[in-house]
């Protein structure tokens, strides 16, 4: 019964006449009957209207003129998937969202290069032992030599290699996990202001492993006269046997490890087994599996189940 709620944002808040800026929709869970002909502009045009995801809608809005910009979604616009009324959003001038005739391109895009699959999420792997990551802040059209950006608060200056490149790059140091901010913004040497802000693009950094899962209960053999489960140390001629796990948590996943070695491997959720795909060796086997959250963690591997494999006939 809970209603969803739009949080409209822009990667750009002040605006000169033609400049354009990245309008993020972001609602609070997926939603049904949301279309661009629900948002209400004021100031400028939007295009490249695209769904992102079930909870998230881009599109470009550029102003036109001195109209001051406004990007509005009414409530009752939309719903959630099962129904409930959605709570619409303003994004104007008193969030910041301004026309400027003499507003500057410093900076563009805040991009985190660490996340690897581009979920908004840093896990361990990638964010490293050294808890640190680095963000990119896109140099807009009239960035120069000179130019100070700061960055959650410690400035950079603009070097000639930076203009190369296109952008600057920012240490971001990590100390707890949680969502996490990067904002940006350049000075040039007019003292003209230019804003970025990742409120569109908010990184959450998720470094916990589940924890080290028991050691399978046994396997499951399903070839020749002898079948059912099997504990650890057995013979078994059934080389893709289906090892016993307990049950994952919600959002893991199970990966098989033969021998020390990640395997390709099937869950089969009704009988509790992780099964190798290809078959394995003939000889004795050490069989592990790990948990993977969502956020790509991976835990430590279990401890093993001993069997041997002999697929020969006496």
């Amino acid at each position: 019964t809970t209603a969803p709620v739009l949080t409209i944002s822009t990667s750009d808040l002040v605006l000169a006449s033609g400049e354009a800026a990245t309008i993020t929709f972001e609602f609070s869970e997926p939603v049904s009957e949301f279309s661009v002909s629900d948002v209400v502009v004021s100031g400028g045009v939007l295009s490249n209207f695209i769904q992102v995801d079930a909870n998230t809608w881009t599109a470009i809005f550029t102003q036109s003129g001195s109209v001051a910009p406004s990007i509005s979604v009414a409530d009752g616009a939309y719903t959630d998937i099962v129904g409930n009324t959605g709570k619409g959003d303003v994004l104007d001038g008193a969030d910041g969202f301004i026309f400027n005739p003499l507003a500057v391109d410093l900076i563009g895009e805040i991009t985190i290069p660490a996340d690897i699959n581009n979920d908004n999420i840093l896990n361990a792997n990638e964010l490293g032992a050294d808890k640190t990551f680095t963000a990119q802040i896109t140099l807009g059209s009239d960035a120069a030599v000179g130019n100070i950006i700061s960055v959650n608060g410690i400035n950079y200056t603009v070097v000639q290699a930076d203009l190369d490149a296109g952008f600057i790059t920012a240490e971001i140091i990590v100390t707890v996990d949680g969502d996490l901010s990067v904002r940006a913004e350049a000075r040039d040497s007019a003292g003209n202001t230019d804003i970025a802000d990742t409120t569109i693009k908010v990184i959450t950094v998720d470094t916990t492993a589940p924890i080290t899962p028991s050691a399978p209960t046994g396997y499951l053999d399903n070839v020749g006269p002898d079948q059912g489960i099997k504990g650890s140390g057995s013979s078994t001629d059934d080389t893709t046997p289906g090892v016993v796990i307990s049950a994952p948590g919600a959002g893991e996943t199970p990966t098989l490890y033969v021998d020390g070695e990640k395997v390709a491997a099937s869950y089969d959720p009704v009988t509790g087994t992780l099964t190798p795909t290809t078959p394995l060796a003939d000889g004795s086997h050490q069989l592990t599996y790990t948990l993977t959250d969502a956020a790509g963690n991976e835990s430590v591997q279990s401890p093993a189940l001993l069997l041997t494999v002999d697929t020969t006939a006496p």
